[in-house]
């Protein structure tokens, strides 16, 4: 794997040959915010965010106050020939520090037939936590004291 690796927002329209052609669902998702991973001059892998499906869910994540600084990490897609290089979470990383400040990530993944929920808050020295509401409630309590009173 070359060391030339960057992460940069792109538009709307670069991330399509991904996610139509390459990401097993086939299909585009909601995009707020989008952005590649280039190897030199080559485009080798894009993320994206957007708004979650259920507003439930952002409510109870952060308030209805704050229910619109809510992300869900949608699509992470890496051309095959670099799987297993680690740029997978390069990638996600140095997109994480690119999103607005404040902002509360939620991303699922399907391990095995068993459904994970994964939320982080960027741009804090926190550790993603799953699926855990008192580790939900924890992150709330260090980042946001003000964020949401119960």
């Amino acid at each position: 794997m070359e060391k030339n690796l960057r992460v940069e927002q792109i538009p709307y329209e670069m991330t399509k040959p991904f996610l139509l052609n390459i990401h097993y669902a086939r299909r585009i998702p909601c995009i707020q915010y989008a952005f590649g991973l280039y190897d030199g001059a080559f485009l080798i892998g894009v993320v994206t965010y957007g708004q979650p499906a259920s507003p439930s869910l952002c409510v109870g994540l952060a308030g209805v106050e704050n229910k619109k600084n809510v992300l869900e990490l949608n699509r992470l897609v890496i051309l095959p020939s670099y799987n297993g290089t680690n740029c997978a979470s390069y990638l996600v990383g140095n997109s994480l520090k690119r999103l607005p400040h404040r902002t509360f990530v939620i991303s699922y993944a399907d391990w095995g037939g068993v459904a994970t929920r994964w939320i982080c808050v960027p741009k804090y020295e926190f550790p993603l936590y799953r699926n855990d509401q008192a580790s939900y409630r924890q992150i709330l309590k260090w980042s946001f004291p003000t964020l949401r009173k119960r």
